[in-house]
C-alpha cells in the first residue's frame, strides 16, 4: 500500500506515514523487541526482505502511474 493511500486511511500525511515507518525499524532493530514480535511474523532477516521488496513495489508502481 502506498503512502499516499495509508496516510489518506489514517487521516495522516504520507511525511508521516514515512517518518512513522522510520521509527518502526529503527525500534525494531533492537533485539530484544524484534525478539517479542518475532513469533508473530518471520525471522528479523524474512520481515527486512519483505519491507523491501514490498517498498521496490510500490517504488514501481509509482514510477508506472507517472
Amino acid at each position: 500500500m502506498a503512502r499516499a493511500a495509508i496516510g489518506k486511511e489514517l487521516n495522516v500525511t504520507p511525511a508521516w506515514v514515512t517518518q512513522l515507518k522510520a521509527k518502526v525499524i529503527k525500534k525494531l532493530q533492537n533485539e530484544n523487541r524484534a525478539k517479542k514480535i518475532k513469533p508473530l511474523f518471520y525471522s528479523y532477516e524474512e520481515m527486512r526482505a519483505e519491507i523491501t521488496r514490498r517498498d521496490e513495489q510500490i517504488y514501481e508502481l509509482t514510477n508506472t502511474l507517472r
